[in-house]
């Protein structure tokens, strides 16, 4: 079914506009299963191993080539709650990917309607109180390069740090993410992944 942005009523599937306000649907992207296929590819192909999806092999460039017309990223008012943190990891794992898990820095001119995308929705991220994708939001960040040098948007990271120990949120991310070097993030993440897999 379709959310509807505007007055969040679930639509039949192939509805063009709300049978509640009549507003226009959006097509809705599957973020959980591209996040999946994003990672999964990258991480086979950096094994050395074939992937196949119903006996055919998938690489990470038959991912990368359908990014570009799901890279208009939406508010949570027009996804919904769940859609909207799905589009969340979405954003912050296709950043971990082109950095190779944190291992290069990604010039935020290349990748504009990321970093905007961070930087508009980390107080929505704060406000879900959920410390895993609030510091995964920060670490994207700092792999787009911002540091205390960036004097309007290092007073956000700053007061998030402290609205997510205010909040006592269990700090997973919030208390070591951000304090940890990228190449040891980089490598949990991995672990993680590897773990997964198994």
């Amino acid at each position: 079914p379709k959310h509807c942005g505007h007055c969040g009523k679930l639509n039949l599937r192939g509805a063009g506009n709300c049978i509640e306000c009549n507003a226009h649907l959006h097509a809705r992207v599957d973020y959980g299963a591209l996040t999946d296929a994003l990672v999964w590819t990258y991480l086979f192909e950096e094994i050395g191993l074939p992937l196949l999806c119903n006996n055919s092999r998938v690489s990470f460039l038959d991912v990368v080539a359908i990014l570009p017309v799901v890279r208009t990223y939406q508010r949570i008012d027009e996804l919904g709650h769940d859609f909207f943190r799905l589009q969340c990891y979405f954003v912050t794992h296709y950043i971990y990917v082109l950095s190779d898990w944190g291992r290069h820095m990604v010039h935020r001119e290349l990748f504009e309607e990321e970093f905007l995308f961070l930087l508009l929705n980390l107080g929505q991220v704060t406000s879900m109180e959920d410390p895993e994708l609030i510091g995964e939001f920060i670490q994207c960040l700092r792999i787009f390069g911002v540091s205390s040098v960036d004097s309007t948007i290092w007073p956000l990271i700053h007061d998030v740090l402290h609205l997510a120990s205010d909040l006592q949120m269990p700090a997973i991310y919030c208390a070591i993410g951000y304090a940890i070097s990228l190449e040891a993030r980089a490598t949990l993440h991995w672990s993680s992944c590897m773990g997964q897999a198994q």
